[in-house]
This record gives C-alpha cells, sequence and structure tokens, in this order.
C-alpha cells in the first residue's frame, strides 16, 4: 500500500465511524442509553446524547469530505478537529467521577481511547 492510500484509509475509516456513532446518537439516543443502564434516561440526558451525536455526524461528514479531497492540511485539520473531541470528552468524563460514579466515568474515559490512537496513526501518516 502507497503512503497517500495508507493516509485516506485511516482517516477514511475513523471519519465513517464518527457518521455512524453520529447517526446513533442522534437518531437513537434511548437505545445507546440504555446499553448503559437499565432505567429509562431523563429527557435532559436524551437531549444531550442527540447533541454530542449530531457534533459526531457533523465532525464525521467534515472528514469524510476532507478525506475524499486532495488536499491533505483539510485532511489533517478534520482529524485534528476529531482527535481534540475525542481527548476533550475523555477528560471530562475523567473528571465526571462524582457525579456519574467511577465505572461509569472509566468506561466514558476508555471509550474514545481507539479512535484517538487511530486519529494519531492517521497524523503520523499525514506528516510523511
Amino acid at each position: 500500500m502507497t503512503e497517500r492510500p495508507a493516509r485516506r484509509t485511516v482517516a477514511s475509516g475513523v471519519a465513517w465511524l464518527r457518521v455512524g456513532v453520529g447517526l446513533a446518537l442522534t437518531f437513537a439516543p434511548r437505545s445507546v442509553l440504555k446499553l448503559q443502564s437499565e432505567g429509562e434516561p431523563s429527557g435532559s440526558f436524551l437531549l444531550m446524547t442527540r447533541t454530542v451525536g449530531i457534533r459526531d455526524l457533523v465532525v464525521g461528514l467534515g472528514s469524510v469530505s476532507a478525506a475524499r479531497s486532495s488536499n491533505d492540511d483539510d485532511v489533517r485539520r478534520w482529524v485534528i478537529v476529531g482527535l481534540l473531541s475525542d481527548v476533550l470528552d475523555i477528560a471530562a468524563a475523567a473528571t465526571s467521577t462524582r457525579s456519574i460514579g467511577k465505572r461509569a466515568a472509566l468506561v466514558a474515559a476508555l471509550v474514545p481511547i481507539p479512535v484517538v490512537a487511530a486519529d494519531l496513526r492517521a497524523l503520523r501518516l499525514l506528516r510523511r
């Protein structure tokens, strides 16, 4: 595999993952939230989940568009936006143990880590 397709493959994969997660959180937040708890989520929690989904969907669509372009700078910018979003999500989860409990905070902090690793790999490939 040459460098250019490898850069596009990693960036595109993460972008499509973001689109999928964004769609699920936006259009089926109740189903996603029930995977984490047995109780019925509150209206404000559903709204917050949809908001996160919309953010992921927008970042994913921007990333897909950039990955299809011929401009590595556009791809790099969108990968950085997604990476920043995920790192801040991890920080927010890690500092939320008092409000959501240690287990929930740990799970929320660990979920984005594979995507962060993929984003870092994409950025490393884009540097070449």
